[in-house]
């Protein structure tokens, strides 16, 4: 039933129209095929608000239409309606008597309960108050992260829905105890119905009399006795579940079951879980070293699990080295589960150029990160070796020795009276001892003869003395050539004059 403003057919006819249209890329088929009647309610003078009767062929479409009725109202020409159901006689004493049987009930010492709509029909269900709260906070934490989109508050967010998971099992494991525990035989085999991906039905068993049961009643009432009798209660896990195989797998990194990380960055580990029931629902939890993450004091706030189809991963922020250790990913029920390893990410660095003397005592100290620490080893190449473990070398003068600091073996190469024919590629590998590929670091080295700086200056002072020498007789050969010119100008008479030996010590230059 449709409540919108306005009197005329002709808008009424129009909307249904569109809502058929709307609905239609909702559910994927016209409704408008489906619809017998349309009309309005109510007088028309009055102009006010008046019903829409709108009545389908088919129940179910019914049902799609109400169950999408708030995507249908945020569309423009449907801001201004209302959807509800009409509620038949028949629906009505439905509800009336659900609402004396809740009155009954709860004087009775019976709490928690209300009137839900099972498969569209009221039904008096008990509910948990604490789990509803604890939704109604986890709601209240989203809506708080969406206004200000801040990472303590999704923190806080996915904190606390790990915590409102792990309570929905405890309140499933004591829900499933009570269903054994009570012998009611229809609430426990219609909770074992649901439980199945395919519909069963009791088969047909015979009394300890050897007669055979009389009916289906009987039948389940001795199953009834037989599975209490046998069942027992795990210690942390719920009631055995009918199961298909199912399979949990690792996600592999490089095509190994582990997982590397950098510090200050995140971890993912992840499993994948399938079973032949493409129904079931696949709780899984995780544990480091044998201890649930929840658990753990150095993980808190720091990780979320999260599930993508049949994947399931365990996300750490912020990743310290305290955070290498065995995780576990398992099922509710600890029936499968698969060990992922998780060290800090192996890496290994050399300079990229080495310079040294002839005759000099060469160190070259290869930086291990990561932990575990991984194991070292040195190559060397040049136009004469290709890639050659220098313990082949058969070189006295060529050693490894331990890093001093971090104490990893073979960490430092050491070369004594470096010769011109060690110059090349030094390579150093290292080889992680949880099977990941191996990380690698080269550098050149580049060896100087021994007289290498003497040369160059030699050459200069060579040079300096030839251009002195060129100076020097430049100059006398000038100096000899304008004496000469200067005793050729000179006449008689200025030779005898008084003044002609006191000039005559003098030098004239142009």
């Amino acid at each position: 039933m449709l409540s919108s403003q306005g009197p005329r057919r002709s808008d009424c006819e129009s909307h249904i129209s569109s809502l058929s249209n709307e609905t239609s890329k909702i559910q994927h088929l016209m409704i408008s095929q489906h619809i017998v009647a349309t009309s309005r309610l109510g007088d028309a003078e009055k102009r006010m608000p008046r019903l829409v009767l709108v009545t389908f062929s088919n129940p179910i479409i019914t049902r799609k239409l109400l169950r999408n009725k708030k995507i249908l109202l945020t569309i423009a020409n449907f801001r201004t309606f209302s959807i509800d159901d009409d509620v038949s006689p028949q629906q009505a004493n439905i509800l009336k008597k659900a609402r004396e049987e809740l009155q009954l009930r709860q004087p009775s010492g019976e709490t928690n309960l209300t009137i839900r709509y099972l498969k569209g029909i009221p039904t008096v269900v008990k509910t948990n108050e604490q789990i509803l709260s604890l939704l109604r906070r986890k709601k209240s934490l989203w809506q708080r992260y969406l206004r200000c989109r801040s990472r303590l508050n999704y923190d806080t967010h996915r904190q606390f829905a790990n915590h409102l998971s792990l309570s929905i099992q405890r309140a499933k494991k004591a829900f499933e105890e009570n269903l054994v525990t009570s012998k009611d035989r229809k609430k426990l085999f219609k909770y074992l119905r649901s439980s199945l991906s395919s519909k069963v039905s009791i088969p047909m068993v015979r009394r300890s009399t050897g007669e055979q049961c009389d009916g289906s009643a009987e039948c389940a009432s001795i199953f009834v006795d037989v599975f209490v009798d046998s069942y027992s209660v795990e210690p942390d896990g719920p009631i055995p579940r009918v199961r298909l195989t199912l399979t949990l797998t690792a996600l592999k990194q490089d095509g190994v079951k582990l997982a590397t990380f950098s510090l200050g960055k995140s971890i993912e580990i992840g499993c994948n879980a399938t079973s032949d029931d493409k129904n079931e629902k696949i709780e899984i939890e995780w544990s480091q070293n044998g201890n649930r993450v929840e658990d753990v004091e150095s993980l808190k706030g720091r990780f979320h699990v999260s599930q993508k189809g049949t994947i399931h991963k365990l996300v750490i922020n912020d990743a310290k080295e305290e955070d290498i250790g065995n995780y576990t990913c398992s099922t509710d029920d600890e029936k499968e589960e698969e060990d992922i390893p998780v060290f800090l990410k192996p890496a290994v660095k050399l300079p990229s150029s080495t310079n040294t003397v002839e005759l000099e005592k060469l160190k070259i100290v290869c930086t291990v990160y990561g932990k575990p620490y991984s194991e070292i080893s040195w190559t060397f190449s040049n136009d004469t070796y290709n890639y050659t473990d220098v313990n082949d070398l058969n070189n006295d003068r060529i050693t490894l020795e331990d890093d001093p600091e971090k104490g990893i073996e073979n960490a430092v190469l050491l070369i004594r009276d470096v010769q011109m024919w060690d110059r090349g590629s030094y390579t150093c590998f290292g080889q992680p001892p949880y099977g990941h590929r191996r990380v690698n670091s080269t550098t050149e080295v580049r060896v100087k003869d021994k007289y290498a700086a003497l040369w160059p200056f030699l050459g200069i002072c060579a040079e300096v003395f030839v251009l002195c020498a060129i100076i020097l007789i430049y100059e006398k050969k000038r100096n000899k050539t304008e004496l000469e010119e200067s005793d050729t100008d000179q006449s008689p008479d200025q030779k005898n004059t008084p003044d002609h030996n006191k000039d005559s010590n003098l030098r004239h230059r142009q």
